[in-house]
């Protein structure tokens, strides 16, 4: 039995392809042959449920987070998944904090994947897998932005950066020289700047053109993160993230 309504929602959805990344209602409802109200129903509930976003210079739409978050977590699943995951468990008894792995996508980071030995439920519940983050004030998201190219940057600093605590980095001058800085020592550290309360210390898995492949984070309370701590976890993930590179032939 096939469920018409489905089969058509399906064909909207799977009318975004690399040859048609962003479509107008009219345009799908003619190539498809269906009623545009239709079409219009069937592209708002897919947008309010993340699978399709709407760009709002034009007013098309493309695909969203939702997709992404499930081609992230069927990518990662395989064989990625397979050398970092058992990592990310090593680490979290080492460090006895939360660790994260997350990817880029846009102005984003996605986190994939989660060890912890202690529950944290506040800490599970912001950083969920499958939820995303801002790339300017996460660990995971600048030990990822400082590896982008220049004129990424650039683009993340000309959309504007949110403020979510007093110590969010809200200056593009500033964001420079943090990115500046993780390069430099080589890991990232969020300061409460994405959430009163929490600190991280983010570190970039590099291919071997210094590309962000994805990045892993410690994070935990502020009250145990003192400076010795940083240090003592950053060396920490170096040593994982070089055991990871050369499991991945980077």
């Amino acid at each position: 039995m096939i469920i018409k309504s489905l089969w058509k929602a399906l064909d909207v959805l799977e009318y975004f392809t690399s040859e048609n990344p962003e479509a107008g209602i009219s345009e799908i409802s003619e190539a498809l042959g269906l009623n545009p109200s239709n079409v219009c129903d069937i592209v708002k509930t897919f947008e309010r449920r993340g699978y399709l976003q709407q760009n709002e210079q034009n007013k098309k739409y493309h695909l969203g987070f939702q997709i992404l978050q499930r081609y992230y977590a069927f990518d990662y699943s395989d064989a990625a998944g397979e050398i970092i995951r058992p990592h990310l468990k090593t680490i979290a008894k080492q460090t006895g904090e939360m660790v994260y792995y997350g990817a880029a996508y846009q102005d984003r980071v996605i986190y994939l994947d989660q060890a912890v030995l202690n529950v944290d439920t506040f800490l599970m519940k912001k950083s969920a897998i499958g939820s995303t983050a801002p790339l300017h004030c996460t660990g995971l998201g600048k030990a990822l932005l400082a590896y982008q190219e220049e004129n990424f940057i650039d683009e993340i600093i000309a959309r504007g950066l949110d403020k979510f605590t007093d110590d969010t980095i809200c200056r593009g001058d500033i964001l420079r020289q943090e990115l500046a800085l993780i390069r430099q020592r080589g890991y990232s550290v969020d300061n409460m700047e994405h959430e009163f309360g929490v600190r991280c210390v983010g570190m970039a898995i590099l291919d071997r053109k210094d590309m962000p492949l994805g990045a892993i984070s410690v994070t935990g309370p502020s009250l145990r993160f003192d400076e010795q701590k940083i240090e003592q976890f950053a060396n920490i993930l170096r040593g994982h993230v070089e055991e990871i590179r050369s499991q991945m032939f980077l």
